[in-house]
């Protein structure tokens, strides 16, 4: 890791190195797709009406924009901010900045589609897309300050590059607030020498596909500084198996002892993994413990079919369940459209059939169907009374 910082930090020095110097010290320098903005073009800086840019607000705007590289000394960029103070992109209607080379490129061209020397914020209701085109580096944005993406929406493409391609370079923190934002690289999706800071919004992290030319998928975080989460590892009742602290960008792995949940009066239950797939860590994180349930199946201490169908005759179901029905494992539900009911539940292999209970609520329960096979998980009542509610019950039997 600290090989990579350091060739990250070369890159920069030689990066900035070769930009042209073109005003003082103590002058902004905005350069959008080889265009320098004045005071006289800054209302329409690329003549189409797509880019403005105010000196007052440090604020580029984009309206439907499509804007191409230029070299800048041996460097090809899309947007380039060099201010004494931090500059915000305004993205009001979808835009492109495309990153590409010319046939006078050099041997190892460098593409950034954007880059600030200060703190960078994004936002907008439009969406902006960074593309690069192949070089032997390529970075999507790159800020020497803090990179922001504030109710913004950003899609980062560094992939085809023969050395590094990364999607963000950020040299302080890097700040979601409301935002949805995608790094796509194919060394890294976004390098951070500072903090990762998470207030709201949805971020996708190197969804690329492998092709010929990368035969693997990419897209992962990598930071100079230790920046750690805590994921906590919960059983079914919410107590808490393990405590872990995981670095950024990494994926958490359970090490400890197998979750269990006790068997109850009808079912046994196995462990069979977690709520969600565990991936790599940019955030707090819980994971909750998932069993499946299989019916105790012991003849001996199951009720009769009598015996079941007093219960439910019996029950006031309007007001309570019968005693001793469950929602496992048969899970039924219930369809309706128009004047008709769909039942559906989960088959029991073991099963003889199932057998149907229903009414109309407020009134007692009957048997309406028997199902002499496992496998007929479905049945539809029809000619229901339109405005009225109905109830079911429905019993496995062996």
């Amino acid at each position: 890791m600290k090989k990579r910082a350091v060739a990250f930090i070369l890159a920069f020095f030689i990066f900035a190195s070769l930009f042209p110097v073109t005003a003082s010290a103590s002058e902004d320098v905005i350069c959008v797709g080889g265009v320098y903005v004045n005071k006289e073009n800054a209302a329409d800086v690329l003549g189409d009406g797509t880019v403005s840019y105010s000196f007052s607000e440090n604020t580029l705007t984009l309206r439907g924009a499509e804007i191409n590289s230029a070299q800048l000394e041996g460097i090809y960029c899309g947007i380039y901010f060099n201010c004494s103070e931090g500059v915000t992109v305004k993205t009001e209607s979808d835009s492109r900045v495309i990153g590409k080379t010319d046939s006078e490129a050099g041997e190892k061209p460098k593409i950034i589609g954007i880059f600030s020397m200060s703190d960078i914020t994004f936002k907008g209701n439009g969406k902006l897309t960074v593309e690069t085109g192949e070089a032997y580096d390529v970075y999507g944005i790159w800020t020497e300050g803090d990179m922001t993406f504030s109710e913004s929406n950003v899609y980062c493409y560094a992939l085809y590059a023969s050395h590094d391609g990364i999607s963000l370079v950020i040299r302080k923190n890097l700040c979601f607030n409301d935002a949805k934002t995608g790094g796509y690289g194919c060394t890294a999706a976004f390098y951070i020498d500072g903090g990762f800071i998470i207030e709201s919004g949805t971020y996708y992290i190197g969804v690329k596909e492998p092709d010929e030319k990368f035969p693997r998928g990419y897209g992962y975080i990598v930071s100079s500084v230790s920046t750690f989460f805590t994921v906590r590892w919960k059983n079914y009742d919410g107590s808490i198996l393990k405590t872990d602290s995981v670095a950024l960008g990494n994926t958490p792995v359970y090490l400890g002892k197998t979750p269990k949940r006790p068997d109850d009066e009808h079912y046994t239950y196995t462990f069979i993994g977690w709520n969600k797939r565990p991936e790599p860590i940019f955030t707090d994180t819980v994971y909750t413990a998932k069993f499946s349930a299989s019916l105790i199946y012991d003849e001996s201490k199951l009720p009769s079919e009598e015996e079941t169908e007093k219960e439910i005759i019996d029950a006031d179901t309007d007001n309570a369940d019968p005693k001793g029905s469950s929602f496992l494992p048969l899970m039924l539900r219930a369809k309706g459209k128009k004047q008709k009911i769909t039942l559906s539940w989960k088959r029991i292999k073991e099963a003889n059939g199932y057998i149907i209970y229903g009414a109309r609520c407020g009134k007692g329960m009957k048997r309406l169907k028997t199902l002499a096979s496992s496998k007929k998980v479905k049945y539809s009542f029809k000619g229901l009374k339109k405005g009225k509610y109905y109830k079911y019950i429905v019993v496995v039997f062996y």
